[in-house]
């Protein structure tokens, strides 16, 4: 959901284990949720619609963030 286009090899590994995650659909009763590198509506629809229960969508983090007390913290990585 950042807006930004990406080539097909960015796509193919944009979600962590995304193949893994339809094959546990498919071979237990427990819904399950994949979460963690997907940014992109069109993949979390792709994983809604291949039997994930739940998609966890997440934003990149910015490099600074407000804190409690009125500082700022900034990320060094």
């Amino acid at each position: 959901m950042t807006g930004r286009p990406a080539d097909d090899s960015t796509q193919a590994r944009e979600a962590y284990f995304p193949d893994l995650a339809e094959d546990l659909v498919r071979a237990g009763p427990i819904p399950l949720m994949l979460t963690g590198g997907i940014t992109r509506r069109v993949t979390a629809e792709r994983v809604l619609w291949n039997g994930v229960a739940v998609v966890g969508m997440a934003p990149p983090s910015p490099r600074t963030f407000p804190c409690a007390g009125g500082t700022t913290a900034r990320r060094t990585a």
